[in-house]
C-alpha cells in the first residue's frame, strides 16, 4: 500500500488512473461528418454557407404596422427555452397594436400567407379568442410571403366575432 497526497492507501495491484481522452465535435455537411481539426476550409465553408436561421416576421410587423398608423406596437410572444418553443400570449397573439382606428386592442398573429387559414382557424377554435373579440378588442392575422422583386410583403385577414363564432362553433362538437 502506498500513501498519496491525501493521505489515504491504495492497493498496489490497481492499474493507474488514465485521462479520458477529449471528444472531437462533429459537424454534419450534407451526408457525411465534417470535423473542424481534420479539415478547416471545409468547415469554414459550411459554417458561411448554411449557417440560416428561421425568418422572425415580428420586428418586420411591428415596423408594418406603425407605418400603417398604430400608436404602439409589441411583442407578446415569449420563448421557453426548456422546450424550445415560441409561446404565444392566449394561445393566439405574436403581437398587439394600439390604433386610433380599430376599437380596443389589435391582437396580431404572425404566420406565413400558406398558411394563414390553419391559423385562424386554430386560434377562432380557443374560447379565450372569442373572449377577445367579445370584449370590443380586434383580431388580425398577417401572412408574410416574398414577392417576384425578392421583397417581403404581407396579406391582412381581420377577424370580425361573427366570423370567429362561426368557426368556434364548427370546431367544438
Amino acid at each position: 500500500m502506498t500513501d498519496d497526497l491525501f493521505g489515504s492507501t491504495r492497493p498496489e495491484n490497481l492499474p493507474p488512473a488514465r485521462s479520458i481522452p477529449k471528444r472531437k465535435k462533429f459537424v454534419t455537411i450534407g451526408k457525411a461528418p465534417c470535423i473542424p481539426e481534420d479539415d478547416p476550409e471545409r468547415f469554414i465553408e459550411y459554417l458561411k454557407g448554411k449557417r440560416t436561421k428561421p425568418t422572425d416576421h415580428s420586428k418586420r410587423t411591428i415596423e408594418y404596422l406603425e407605418a400603417q398608423g398604430c400608436l404602439a406596437a409589441y411583442r407578446v410572444d415569449h420563448y421557453t427555452a426548456y422546450t424550445g418553443r415560441w409561446n404565444d400570449l392566449l394561445g393566439f397573439q405574436d403581437v398587439q397594436a394600439l390604433s386610433p382606428d380599430r376599437p380596443g386592442v389589435i391582437a396580431v398573429q404572425l404566420t406565413s400567407k400558406d398558411h394563414m387559414t390553419d391559423r385562424i382557424k386554430k386560434a377562432c377554435s380557443l374560447r379565450d379568442c372569442i373572449t377577445w373579440l367579445e370584449c370590443g378588442n380586434s383580431f388580425l392575422v398577417i401572412g408574410w410571403f416574398k414577392g417576384s422583386n425578392g421583397r417581403w410583403l404581407c396579406a391582412e385577414t381581420w377577424i370580425d366575432l361573427a366570423k370567429a363564432k362561426e368557426i368556434y362553433d364548427k370546431a367544438t362538437p
